[in-house]
């Protein structure tokens, strides 16, 4: 099992997505990871933007809990 993990920060510019494009085809990974820069975040949430190249833009927000279970009434 092989694995790609990628930050898309620079996927905008063609070289870097063309690179990243011919990594994947050649590797072929199992699983590819893409990480995202972090907008904002808090205690119970992050918020983080993605863009593609074909400049379409999605946002993704996550919550969580606290770590304690007992605690999570609170996040």
């Amino acid at each position: 099992m092989s694995m790609l993990s990628w930050n898309v920060q620079g996927l905008g510019n063609s070289r870097t997505f063309c690179d990243l494009k011919n990594l994947l085809q050649d590797k072929k990974p199992d699983i590819v990871g893409l990480q995202v820069v972090l907008l904002s975040s808090s205690s119970g949430h992050i918020d983080v933007s993605v863009t593609f190249p074909n400049s379409f833009v999605t946002w993704i927000t996550g919550f969580y809990g606290h770590l304690n279970p007992s605690q999570r009434i609170h996040s």
